[in-house]
């Protein structure tokens, strides 16, 4: 009888577990377990790479998730929409949507603070926005005091559900701060892991 109930609840245990296991890996388009059934032809757990979703606040007012049209509207006219990259794929291209826009806006002024302002988007969802200030190192101190967080160079910091801050140096050399929405980036690695 004692033998019977604990294999009782090690089974229940295993398969709460299981199910647990299974619905983590697959609601994650990284997922392992996405990516092999990916792998057989199963794409069921795949995002559509088209969801609009509730946005998160980024920086200055910016939500992700918002339209390339959107957020063009918001801007003041002083700032120049300058689009430094806009790829997506071949009409024919069987694969599902990727399209890539990135539009800078140069002398963008937020609390104070002059710079380049980056903004991201997937598939017409602002995605990311990136700040290369000035006077980084002000403009790091300030943040800091507003997020009541330690901003680390080379670190990332979660600051809402979905949202993180990053601080890197990019390929010019220049320190940056990125708020960037997970679950479009996590969109990003699982199609450039699947499709490319």
């Amino acid at each position: 009888m004692k033998l019977k109930r604990t294999l009782v609840v090690f089974l229940a245990g295993s398969l709460a577990i299981t199910i647990f296991l299974f619905f983590y890996l697959v609601r994650n388009p990284n997922s392992t377990l996405s990516f092999v059934l990916h792998g057989f032809g199963i794409k069921i757990f795949e995002p559509s790479y088209l969801e609009k979703k509730a946005g998160e606040k980024l920086i200055d007012g910016f939500e992700s998730y918002a339209s390339s049209t959107q957020v063009r509207n918001s801007i003041p006219s002083k700032f120049l929409w300058q689009v430094t990259n806009n790829s997506s794929l071949e009409r024919d291209d069987t694969r599902p949507p990727y399209n890539w826009l990135s539009v800078s806006l140069k002398s963008y002024q937020y609390k104070g603070y002059t710079g380049e302002l980056v903004l991201n988007f997937f598939n017409d969802r602002l995605m990311s926005c990136v700040f290369c200030p000035a006077d980084v190192e002000g403009f790091k101190n300030d943040l800091a005091k507003d997020l009541k967080v330690n901003i680390i160079q080379g670190s990332e910091v979660k600051i809402s559900k979905n949202v993180r801050l990053l601080h890197y140096i990019d390929y010019k050399d220049c320190p940056y701060f990125r708020w960037e929405d997970n679950r479009l980036s996590n969109e990003v690695s699982a199609w450039l892991l699947r499709y490319s």
